[in-house]
């Protein structure tokens, strides 16, 4: 039995021209026998023939950039064409880039075929994995925040900056039960003693005593000698050298540096600091997979997700409104 299959379909033509081509032939004992070296059916797409395949994509540094050139030539570049580049010598093809206006239509032209594939790196997310197919991952990406460099802090407050927040709170606390302590045992001091009360202290002068005392002032000699006093003064005294020392320390060095503000390292840091966040128009997507999430953290991430045209423009506000 003798069989011709003939292709009526002339979207592709072989270089050298028609071919008829014995791929097989039929035994009525033996059955189909396939001629060697030859396949009844070609493995698909291993050649197009030099055919024009749809491609779709927008610009997306440094994965897919276009420039104008000559005669209003468009001319691709990027590491997402150097590798359709390579694909399309290797297959044969001619990459025909479909105008688009959008990332939306980007996507939306893949999923209705008009476009074979779009060639610039795609985050895979689930909804996406419904609608189309991806390629083996061939290059890592991370979804990365930019911002603005915060201002310096106000010079005076270098001032505060030498001790932590607990040692500030130890000597106001300290402050404030000290000089209460001294003024409690120079009362029972004038009780036993039976000393008249105009020469006692007032509260209002131990406490200015102390104070000088823990700033470095001279030793008052109005505070009374009895052992007590003199054990807790001495007390006080010390504690005021180890805190002076480490003060003016590390004074030098807080004004000497320029000090920021501490920058958010983690996601629920960022979107606890920042009130907006801007993305290009294909951020929609990123949108509505981090509001479906489970995470406190990523649906407020989702609500933060302002729009904006470019990526140049969101930079420009995070500078502007920082």
């Amino acid at each position: 039995m003798n069989t011709v299959f003939l292709n009526m379909e002339n979207n592709y033509s072989n270089p050298v021209g028609p071919q008829v081509v014995k791929v097989a032939s039929w035994r009525r004992s033996l059955g189909l026998l396939p001629t060697e070296g030859s396949m009844i059916f070609q493995e698909k797409f291993s050649n197009f023939h030099g055919a024009l395949v749809n491609v779709t994509a927008l610009p997306f540094a440094p994965f897919w950039e276009e420039q104008k050139g000559p005669d209003n030539i468009t001319l691709y570049s990027g590491t997402d064409f150097h590798t359709l580049a390579a694909i399309a010598n290797a297959l044969n093809f001619t990459p025909y880039v479909v105008p688009t206006t959008s990332w939306a239509e980007v996507a939306r032209l893949v999923s209705e075929r008009v476009s074979f594939m779009s060639p610039v790196y795609h985050n895979i997310m689930p909804q996406r994995l419904k609608r189309y197919d991806f390629s083996f991952v061939y290059e890592y990406g991370s979804l990365d925040f930019s911002m603005a460099p915060p201002g310096l802090q106000p010079q005076w407050k270098s001032l505060y900056y030498p001790l932590v927040d607990i040692v500030w709170a130890a000597i106001l606390l300290a402050l404030l039960l000290i000089p209460g302590i001294l003024v409690m045992i120079i009362r029972g001091t004038d009780v036993r003693t039976q000393c008249d009360s105009t020469s006692r202290l007032a509260s209002g002068a131990v406490y200015q005593d102390m104070m000088g005392m823990l700033l470095g002032q001279n030793l008052p000699r109005r505070l009374p000698t009895t052992s007590s006093s003199r054990i807790l003064v001495g007390t006080w005294l010390m504690f005021a050298l180890v805190i002076g020392l480490a003060y003016r320390g590390n004074l030098t060095a807080s004004l000497t540096l320029p000090k920021y503000p501490p920058r958010p390292e983690t996601l629920s840091q960022l979107v606890d600091t920042v009130d907006r966040i801007t993305m290009q128009p294909y951020g929609v997507e990123f949108r509505n997979f981090f509001a479906k999430s489970d995470s406190p953290v990523f649906q407020k991430l989702a609500r933060l997700i302002a729009f904006v045209p470019t990526i140049e423009i969101g930079q420009n506000e995070a500078v502007e409104k920082k």
